[in-house]
This record gives C-alpha cells, sequence and structure tokens, in this order.
C-alpha cells in the first residue's frame, strides 16, 4: 500500500473527530436553541447544517448528475458492479461480525466471499445469495461498537459522506483505514473504488432522497430523525442494540408536530445495502 493511501485513510479517521471539535466551536449560543439543539442529540447543529448545506450544494452540481449518467447503464450492469463491490468489503463484514461475537454471521461472509469470488467472476455475480447465503447486515466498526455498549454520541453530519453519529462515523474511519482488501489497492484503485460506490449508491438512492425532500418541512430535520430510528432498527434486527423506542411513526416528517402538518417519506440507504422500496425499511449489507 502507497504512502499517499496511507495518509488519506489516516485522515478519514481523524474526520469524525475534526467535525466535532469544529461543532463544539458553534454550538448554538442561544439557550432556546441549544435546549432544542440538546433535545435533538444534535449539539453542533450550525456546523452540521452549514456541512448539510455543502453536501447538497455538491451532490446537485456532481454527484447526482454523475448518478443519472451512470443510470443509463443497464440494470444488470449495475448489478454486476454492485456485486463486485460488496464482494470487496465481504472480508470486512466478516471481521467486524467475528469482533461482535457474531459467529455464523463471520461464516456466512467468508463463504459468501469464497464463494463469489471463484465461482462469481471476482464478485461480480452472487451464487452465494441465489444459494440462500443473505450478506449479514450491521457488518461494521460502528455496529462492533455499539455491541460493545458504546452509545451513538451527537449527530454529526461528515462532509460528502452524510449524516451519521459520532460512534458510527469513528467506525467508518477504522473500517477505512482496517479493510483487508483495500491495503492490496494502489491509490488509484482506492480512489476509484470509493468514487464508483457513492456514485452507485447516489444512484439507488435518487427516488427516495428526491421523495423524502419534496414531503419534508425541514429536510435536514427529516434526514437526522429517518437516519437515527434507520440505524436503530438496524442494529436490533442484527441482534446488536435492544428494540428502539418509537417515538414517532417511521415516515412521519419530525417538523409536523410544530406545524399541524402533516408528512411522509421514503427511507434513504446508508451503508452498504441496497436501496429499500419506499414502504419497507432498508437493509445494510
Amino acid at each position: 500500500m502507497s504512502d499517499s493511501v496511507r495518509t488519506f485513510r489516516s485522515l478519514t479517521a481523524l474526520l469524525p473527530l475534526l467535525v466535532v471539535l469544529a461543532g463544539c466551536a458553534t454550538a448554538p449560543t442561544d439557550k432556546a436553541q441549544r435546549a432544542a439543539a440538546e433535545a435533538a442529540n444534535d449539539p453542533f447543529e450550525p456546523t452540521n447544517h452549514a456541512i448539510f448545506e455543502f453536501n447538497q450544494a455538491a451532490d446537485k452540481a456532481v454527484l447526482r448528475p454523475a448518478a443519472m449518467a451512470y443510470r443509463e447503464i443497464p440494470e444488470d450492469g449495475r448489478f454486476a458492479v454492485r456485486n463486485f463491490l460488496n464482494n470487496m468489503s465481504e472480508p470486512l463484514v466478516a471481521g467486524n461480525k467475528l469482533l461482535q461475537g457474531k459467529f455464523d454471521g463471520f461464516a456466512t461472509s467468508m463463504t459468501r466471499f469464497v464463494m463469489n469470488t471463484t465461482m462469481g467472476f471476482l464478485g461480480f455475480a452472487d451464487p452465494a445469495k441465489k444459494a440462500g447465503l443473505e450478506r449479514p447486515i450491521a457488518g461494521d466498526f460502528g455496529a462492533t461498537l455499539a455491541n460493545l455498549g458504546v452509545s451513538e454520541g451527537p449527530y454529526i453530519v461528515l462532509p460528502l459522506f452524510g449524516p451519521s453519529n459520532v460512534r458510527d462515523a469513528i467506525g467508518q474511519g477504522v473500517d477505512g483505514f482496517a479493510d483487508p482488501v483495500g491495503f492490496q489497492l494502489t491509490t488509484v484503485e482506492g480512489f476509484g473504488r470509493t468514487i464508483v460506490g457513492g456514485i452507485d449508491k447516489r444512484e439507488q438512492t435518487d427516488e427516495e432522497l428526491t421523495n423524502l425532500e419534496k414531503s419534508s418541512i425541514d429536510f435536514y430535520a427529516q434526514l437526522r430523525s429517518v437516519t437515527r430510528q434507520y440505524r436503530r432498527d438496524q442494529l436490533f434486527k442484527a441482534g446488536i442494540a435492544g428494540k428502539p423506542q418509537a417515538e414517532r411513526g417511521f415516515y412521519d416528517d419530525p417538523a409536523s408536530a410544530e406545524s399541524g402538518a402533516g408528512g411522509t417519506a421514503s427511507i434513504p440507504d446508508y451503508g452498504n445495502e441496497p436501496a429499500p422500496k419506499p414502504a419497507t425499511p432498508p437493509r445494510k449489507r
């Protein structure tokens, strides 16, 4: 692995801490605003909102146009790319499942990697899924930390990576640094993998994000709410966390409580899983 890749991975691991430190410097000064932000577990809302606006601008200028161009590739071709990228991350999923003590998940993930690499043309096909071996959910280091009892911490928004929390953002940095397949890639290959993966995920979630924004009174607050509820539900399904509290309907707009208006929205995808159907929660890969 080249020095530039090592440097990039180190910066990725430090990014969540830098965002939190920046947020501390710009937490709301007004007492009422601070109380509201803390109630939403978003004490760094000024910084988060600024990063959110930057991400929105970058999405409209670059990412969504790239995703729409990518959509011109036939669906089978996009599935093949997605399978290949997922297969590359399978050893990392297996490692996290082992650390979580989920030995069935570890065995499933390793079996999937061997089958898809050898029988699936380096992972472009997914014969393991056809054999009944579904990809384990919550196979990231953030979930591993949750399994150890680490709380999610404050809500944060990462530049380009989007909504997260301190625990999962640090986990994302650790995953990026410790990925065993990533160690075998050159600088160009590593960046290419990240860029193609981001474009693929953006293409999958275009309708969900568009509907979410159109139906939201406050898109920032709605995205924050959906992200948190989805992650807690995902960890519960993976047997890592207790049953999440149902503070509101899964699709309810959090701003509707104040305005008296109702709102519904589809759930966008976060993490390495396929885009969900609007009527059902997404699954994590």
